[in-house]
Formats: C-alpha cells, structure tokens, sequence
C-alpha cells in the first residue's frame, strides 16, 4: 500500500508535496473507521490415521475334557464350564456360565468350533450345536455329525451379527427332532467373538492460523471412522435339494438368503446363476463358509468338492471330502483369504467326484465375506472462521486492497483509493 500527496503549482504541473512542509501539531482524531475486513479461514488439519489392529474388541474361551450328559430333547444345554481365557480385548468372559458379554456396540463374527465323540440319540435324531443370543436361539447352528457305534466328530459354525454393549452369547447342545436323551464327550472347545469395523482413529493435529490480524479459534478437526466391508448370504428355513446328473461338474447354490451387508453387493440369484458377491473395494478379504447336508439318494462311498470360483472360474482346491459307510451327512467349513479387485464376482460351488451319482439334501449353507482393513473414513468439515483483524487504520476508507494507492480527502478526513495517484487542489 503506498500513499501519495500532490499539489499544483504556477507552472501548471503537478508536485509532490512529500517533504516540502514542515511537519504540523498533530491534528484531533478523525472518526472510528468502519469494521476492518475478515480474516481468512484457516487450514483444516489432515486426516487421522485409522485404527491399529490392537484396538479391536474379541474374546476367546477354550474348554478340554468335558463331559455332557443326559441331553434333554428340546431342552438346549449350555457348554460349561470352560477351562481358559487366553483373549479378552474389550469383551467379557465367564469360564463357569460359558457366557461372552459385548462391551462395545457394533457388528461381530461369533465362531464355535467342537471335536469328541457321542452316541447317537435316536435312530431319527441328531445333535445340534446352537449360538444363544440373551437367552434366545439365533439362526448360527450346526448339525453335530455323531453315529450309533459313538465315532468321533469335528464342527464348527460362523455368524455374523449386530451386538448391542450388554448383549450376552453362549452355546449350547440339543436333541433333535425327537426326544431322546443323549450323552457324549467334548475333546475340545473354541468359543470367539471378534469385532469386524475399526475403532477411531488418531485425531489430526490443528490447522494452521489465518493471514490477516489475530485469528479466532480455528475449528475442530475432522473426525476419522474406520469403514468395514462385508456380506452375507444364507440359507432360508426351507431344505433345498441338489441332484447331481454328472462326475467332476460343479453347481452354484441358488436362492440363498441376503444377510446383512456393507460396501459388498450381495446376489442371491435364482437357477441358473449362482448366488454371488461382488466386489466394490480392493482388498484382501476373509471368506467363510459353512455347509451342512445329507445323502438322500445314491449307494456307496461318495466324494465331494466344495471350492470357490472368482470371475466364474475355478479358483483353488477348497474342501475335499468324503461321506461312506454308517455316516450319510455331513458339516464342514471352508475358510479362506483372497486379494480381490472392485468388480470381481465370487461365489461357491459343490461337485461330486467320485461314486455313484447322488442327490443330497442341504439344510444350511452360510456363505460370509469381510474386507480384512477398514476403508479411509471422510475428512472432517472445515473451522470456523475467524474474527476480524485488529489494529486498523481508522482513517483508511473500507473496502480497499493490498496494493491500492491511496490519496488524503480533507473533506472527509480519510485516505481513499485512486486511480490516477493523485489529488487536484
């Protein structure tokens, strides 16, 4: 900003008037100017960084050697008491009831995984291993594959669900569908619970001040959530059957149910397109599967396969097993990590491979998909801004730029802004 005072003189030409007039008394104070202009708005702070992976809510109980007797029909018994505690972030565990309590509301994956040996109930009846959720049965279970003749057995379950803090899980063992009692042995017990999204992240450091004058409060930094991506697909209450007309073809399940779902376009196709995920997110996910059926048709020993497909190709081995002698159902899991890209389309498929062409009835099929890293949350909004700047000029009119040249009005006892630089007397 410059000032300039001009003058004319006899010739006619224009003088300047700095430093020919010796300096005056000072004058009387002009009046308050108006309001100064405002401030800039000051820098938003970067993002915070997303949570680390030691902030994530689980819990884990593990039981050895336990026995459970007289298993009442329709009277579920709670798998108790549990011997160790070996994880405990942010949920709580009681070994003597076999309870796990939510301490931090959000979404969850509760697994359950069983060996030992038992006899079957009854001829038309069969174990199941079922999650409680405060007191009430959820739709995590599986069937307990156990024999006449007490063989040993291996199972587990998956499930995801949405927990509120107070909500309590067990599990439990039934009889079903008719009412005998049974007895059997538990080799070994896992009961986890793990949180699925992120915890907050770290908070950004403060924006930087303004340019004009002191600058008020800058405004509070934006807030970073971890985002989680998942899907699920189930099977509805209605068995579903599978007729296998060829070796080494595999099928798609078709009308599986939509669970809950974030971030993961979830298909749950008719025939002929299998129900499927897709892709929204690049990442690498965990894909778990549980899948329970019986051999209702076809003699002899039997293998199956049990694999995913990515892109509608074959991608990996999956799960091989076999299903012969006294033993015509069976409960298995596939679990697995996959780096997928946004547009890739996943989905799971059964062939048989070997025996007699069989036809099989399905009486659950939970097929979930979880991105292993929460996404970038939003950046926070922009501060406040700031109060005027102090210290202005009450002399200089409003309105004027940096740079401006400016020229003294007596009149009106202000500097004004001018255009040719100088002032006619």
């Amino acid at each position: 900003m410059s000032i300039l005072n001009t003058c004319s003189g006899g010739g006619g030409g224009y003088i300047p008037l700095l430093n020919y007039f010796p300096i005056g008394p000072q004058g009387s104070t002009g009046p308050t100017g108006p309001q100064g202009l405002m401030g800039p708005t000051g820098v938003t702070g970067p993002t915070g960084q997303p949570a680390t992976a030691n902030s994530v809510s689980c819990g884990e109980m593990t039981a050895q050697g336990l026995g459970l007797n007289n298993i009442i029909f329709m009277s579920p018994r709670v798998i108790n008491p549990f011997s160790s505690a070996p994880i405990t972030n942010g949920v709580g565990t009681s070994l003597a009831s076999g309870n796990m309590t939510i301490f931090s509301s959000g979404i969850y994956l509760i697994n359950c995984t069983i060996s030992g040996f038992g006899t079957q109930p009854g001829t038309a009846s069969f174990y199941i291993l079922q999650l409680f959720k405060n007191n009430v049965a959820t739709n995590g279970f599986v069937q307990i594959p156990t024999s006449t003749n007490s063989l040993p057995f291996e199972t587990s379950f998956a499930f995801t669900d949405i927990a509120l803090a107070g909500d309590t899980y067990n599990v439990r063992i039934a009889t079903t569908p008719d009412s005998s009692t049974g007895n059997f042995q538990i080799n070994n017990c896992i009961f986890s619970i793990n949180a699925v999204g992120g915890s907050q992240g770290f908070t950004g450091p403060t924006g930087s001040i303004g340019f004009t004058g002191p600058i008020g409060a800058t405004g509070p930094v934006g807030a970073v959530l971890g985002q989680s991506l998942y899907g699920e697909l189930k099977t509805s209450t209605i068995t579903t059957t599978k007729i296998f007309s060829a070796l080494n073809v595999f099928q798609g399940f078709f009308n599986l149910v939509t669970g809950i779902f974030n971030g993961v376009t979830v298909q749950p196709n008719p025939s002929p397109t299998p129900s499927r995920f897709i892709i929204q997110e690049t990442g690498i996910y965990n894909v778990e599967s549980d899948l329970s059926f019986g051999v209702t048709a076809g003699a002899g020993d039997k293998t199956f396969q049990y694999t995913p497909f990515l892109n509608g190709v074959q991608a990996g081995v999956g799960q091989v097993f076999e299903i012969g002698g006294a033993i015509q159902s069976v409960s298995i899991t596939l679990t697995f990590l996959a780096s997928l890209t946004a547009g890739d389309i996943v989905d799971l498929r059964i062939a048989q491979t070997i025996g007699a062409l069989a036809t099989i009835s399905i009486s659950r099929c939970n097929q979930i998909l979880i991105l292993t890293s929460p996404v970038q949350g939003p950046i926070g909004p922009t501060g406040p801004v700031g109060p005027t700047g102090s210290n202005v000029d009450p002399r200089i009119q409003s309105g004027v730029n940096f740079g401006d040249a400016l020229v003294w009005r007596p009149a009106l006892n202000r500097y004004i802004p001018t255009n040719t630089n100088f002032y006619r007397i």
